[in-house]
């Protein structure tokens, strides 16, 4: 793996998720429960419907038969399997998210809304992705009114609503919240480091991720980001310190030496 790869993989694979949207009360009266929302079918220009269409010229005439026979009956477990059997994951997380909001599964609402956020991270298709992220907000979205407390679940749909990017603030303030109540919460601290680093915030990267490294000494993610945070301010040999830490960590030869041999770049630059 070379070290730009390594970098986008720090920077993009963002554990986070969900807002606080349950309120048990108007009026002094039980509120009415929301319908779970629907997966998007038609977002930013993708098409859900016709990539399906391509997707499934590509299965047998028996297997097309039997697709729209499950799609007619609504039998999404049937869509998911075969889907799952092929490698379309974005077909799988679909219509995984369609069981969702028939079954209003907890479980599900969190399998559809981590697997469209990890074909998105692997798509270059800009509209696809958006597709994709979409998606991933409205399983978590229902997710969280099912479970209100679990923190990791808002960590996640705090991840999501940066990356939709409609209304990144969002999921900022979603994260705040969660170290102003816990500031030992490493993960959060991270992601919020981690987002400082995307929007070139670099000394406020430096604040966050150096909490991170107080509670997770051999977080190589943390000195990884670190390093690359002091050398855009141009702090070289605390950048070099950072990098041969990470460097000593590592416990994959490939990217030892990748890491290495950035360490030879900036002590030559």
């Amino acid at each position: 793996m070379k070290l730009t790869h390594l970098i986008t993989i720090v920077l993009i694979t963002v554990s986070a998720t969900a807002v606080y949207l349950f309120f048990p009360l108007k009026n002094n009266k039980i509120a009415k429960p929301e319908m779970p929302k629907q997966a998007v079918q038609n977002k930013a220009g993708f098409d859900f419907q016709v990539y399906l269409s391509k997707v499934n010229t590509n299965f047998s005439a028996d297997t097309q038969n039997l697709i729209k026979e499950w799609t007619t009956k609504g039998e999404n477990e049937n869509l998911i399997s075969v889907y799952h059997n092929k490698g379309e994951s974005v077909a799988e997380a679909f219509y995984l998210s369609k069981e969702a909001a028939k079954t209003n599964k907890l479980e599900q609402y969190v399998r559809a809304g981590d697997l469209f956020e990890a074909t998105a991270s692997l798509t270059d298709k800009e509209d696809m992705s958006a597709f994709l992220i979409e998606n991933a907000v409205v399983s978590y979205q229902n997710a969280a009114k099912i479970d209100t407390a679990d923190v990791f679940l808002k960590m996640k749909l705090a991840s999501s609503y940066i990356q939709q990017g409609t209304n990144p603030m969002q999921g900022i303030s979603m994260l705040l919240d969660i170290v102003k109540k816990n500031p030992k919460n490493a993960d959060a601290q991270l992601m919020l480091g981690k987002f400082a680093m995307m929007s070139g915030q670099f000394e406020k990267a430096i604040e966050r991720l150096e909490k991170v490294i107080y509670l997770r000494p051999q977080s190589n993610d943390a000195l990884f980001l670190l390093a690359m945070a002091h050398q855009n301010l141009g702090h070289k040999d605390k950048a070099i310190e950072l990098l041969e830490k990470c460097s000593r960590n590592e416990k994959k030869p490939e990217l030892r030496k990748e890491i290495e041999g950035y360490i030879r770049q900036l002590r030559e630059s």
